[in-house]
This record gives structure tokens, C-alpha cells and sequence, in this order.
């Protein structure tokens, strides 16, 4: 069962309890099963974290540019994903919008530069 989607990995647990033969690093192949489609994806397993009794798999995805691509993104994009907002503020204008853009792809790189130099 998924736990989070988004566009750069996805992080699940598996319905029969923690798989021993999956370890940090390993590449996988993934298929997600969202209304008609069967979604194939592969991926290298970045964490795997403990809550409660669940193992949650974190995989950073590599999707192909075909329609499996096309698949993905409706999956996080269309309902799926909790966390965007379904309805716009009507005082949000366009440069409200791109200045959040900018915001949060300024932290996703400062987050990735302080990941590779604060490795110990």
C-alpha cells in the first residue's frame, strides 16, 4: 500500500509485513495499480523507516517518458494527493504562485546541497 507519492520517489509498505531481502541501495521495479492503469516503475530504495508495526520503503522513482509517465503524474496530481489544494484562493494571483514555486524549489536544493556536504 502507497504511503506518499510525489513526482521525485515513493514510500510504501508491503500488505504480508517487512521484506528481508530489501535493503537501502537496492534498485527495484515497482507497479502501482491506480483505477484502470497498471503503472511500472523502477527505482532505488532510499530509506527504510519503522512505524508502529509497518516498515515504510522510501524509493526514489525513475519513470520512462512514455505514457507510464503520463499514468504517474495523473496519480499524484488528480486527486490523489491530499496535500495540494483543491480549490484556488481567488487572492492568490500568478506571481503569488510563482514566487511559492520558486520558495519551495529553493528548499528542495538546499536540501540536496546540505545532504551531500553534512554526510558523516
Amino acid at each position: 500500500m502507497t504511503e506518499d507519492v510525489s513526482e521525485g520517489g515513493i514510500a510504501f509498505r508491503t500488505t504480508d509485513g517487512p521484506v528481508e531481502t530489501i535493503a537501502e541501495g537496492d534498485h527495484i521495479k515497482l507497479t502501482v495499480k491506480h483505477q484502470d492503469f497498471t503503472i511500472h516503475l523502477s527505482g532505488q530504495v532510499a530509506r527504510i523507516s519503522h512505524r508502529d508495526d509497518d516498515v515504510i520503503y522510501s524509493v526514489q522513482v525513475e519513470v520512462t517518458a512514455d505514457e507510464n509517465r503520463n499514468h504517474y503524474l495523473q496519480l499524484i496530481y488528480d486527486g490523489s494527493n491530499k496535500t495540494l489544494p483543491s480549490v484556488q484562493d481567488t487572492w492568490v494571483t500568478p506571481f503569488d504562485e510563482l514566487y511559492m514555486n520558486l520558495v519551495v524549489r529553493a528548499r528542495t536544493y538546499e536540501r540536496k546541497l546540505s545532504r551531500r556536504f553534512n554526510r558523516f
